[in-house]
């Protein structure tokens, strides 16, 4: 499981951001390896308490027009949690705050974004719309299951086929993005476990639904 997160979290935080600096577009800020003009940090919220404050703090600077850019040279190395708890609590932290954060503040972002003229806005929101990679899959698996259904229920086989076409961009995104970044991360073998990975965090999502984390909790890392 802990391969699997980090082959997502390095297409997240590598393969997008690159993807969005070679197209002149900003970055979404990770969490580490940041560096700020003093003018600009000093006027920043930073003891906002956000569950997910380093997404917070990028959108406000491009809000403010002054949006993050991507440093490839840059390399910032960390240390995923092993231990369960800690696992469970990052997890949690991550991807509960950023759904809430797309169901909170994405449409009054875009529509903000446009009315504005703000490119970078409107591109980083657009990015952070795009929910975490384990919850697209199970939305994409949805999309699959109802057309099917579709199709029992009406004999009409072409809804079933239209949502086809979605794991079959997804899917092929996810090879590319393995082929070019993931290798040296988990191995094919690996990644077809991704599926099964992503039907285990459905108890994550339900809990999002009924009890949220809304507090930034620290996670706890068995160091060597």
């Amino acid at each position: 499981k802990t391969k699997v997160a980090e082959f997502a979290w390095t297409v997240k935080n590598r393969a997008r951001a690159l993807g969005f600096q070679r197209a002149g577009l900003p970055c979404q800020l990770m969490g580490t390896g940041m560096a700020f003009p003093w003018p600009l940090i000093e006027r920043a919220e930073l003891a906002s308490g956000h569950i997910v404050e380093d997404l917070k703090l990028g959108l406000d600077f491009a809000r403010a027009g002054q949006a993050p850019l991507f440093c490839p040279e840059a390399l910032v190395t960390s240390v995923f949690p092993t231990e369960a708890e800690g696992v469970r609590t990052q997890r949690m932290r991550w991807e509960h705050g950023h759904l809430g954060v797309i169901l909170r503040d994405g449409p009054r972002l875009l529509l903000e974004s446009l009315r504005t003229a703000n490119p970078d806005l409107f591109a980083l929101t657009i990015d952070m719309c795009v929910p975490p990679l384990a919850l697209l899959t199970l939305l994409v698996l949805a999309t699959c299951l109802l057309g099917m259904l579709l199709w029992a229920v009406t004999g009409n086989p072409l809804p079933w086929s239209a949502a086809l076409i979605d794991p079959a961009i997804l899917g092929l995104a996810v090879l590319m993005a393995w082929a070019r970044f993931g290798r040296g991360i988990l191995t094919f073998r690996h990644l077809a476990y991704a599926p099964i990975y992503a039907l285990s965090k459905i108890p994550l999502y339900v809990k999002f639904l009924v009890r949220r984390q809304v507090e930034w909790v620290r996670s706890h890392r068995d160091l060597p």
